[in-house]
């Protein structure tokens, strides 16, 4: 009886192992799941909460995935650029809520959104959207380089 005991603890531990190294499945930078009205923006400390405005950085450091949420889509042009590090930054499109790589995004910066920290900007997936907010909230159509302080 022992040796059965000992089998199934082996096995139970080996199979804890495989789960928590991730079958040797390697980090990827995909969109990351934010739960909303629980996640901190890692900028001021406020509750993701609203959908619309909110944004992700995802680094893999030492082939860790780490995920940092925001509030506002206008924070991600704060950040700087991980050094040595594999890193993805996403934003909500403002009407799908789907992500959109934030690179790839169009954005809208307009006194008539109110966004969570005030900043006014807002993601699309595509220059139509954008374009769309635009014609119903004045302001200006723009895109990640538009906006980008410090340049990769």
């Amino acid at each position: 009886m022992k040796v059965w005991t000992k089998s199934i603890v082996s096995l139970l531990c080996l199979g804890s192992l495989l789960l928590l190294t991730g079958c040797g499945k390697e980090a990827t930078l995909e969109p990351p799941k934010i739960y909303f009205g629980q996640a901190v923006c890692d900028v001021c400390g406020m509750i993701v909460s609203d959908e619309r405005f909110s944004a992700a950085e995802v680094v893999i450091r030492d082939g860790q995935v780490v995920v940092r949420a925001f509030d506002d889509t206008g924070e991600v042009f704060g950040l700087t650029v991980p050094v040595g590090v594999e890193y993805a930054w996403y934003v909500h499109d403002m009407y799908s809520l789907e992500w959109v790589d934030a690179r790839d995004a169009v954005y809208l910066r307009s006194d008539e959104l109110h966004t969570p920290m005030g900043l006014g900007i807002a993601a699309f997936a595509t220059r139509a959207a954008a374009e769309s907010a635009q014609a119903e909230l004045g302001g200006e159509v723009l895109v990640f380089d538009d906006l980008w302080v410090s340049q990769p």
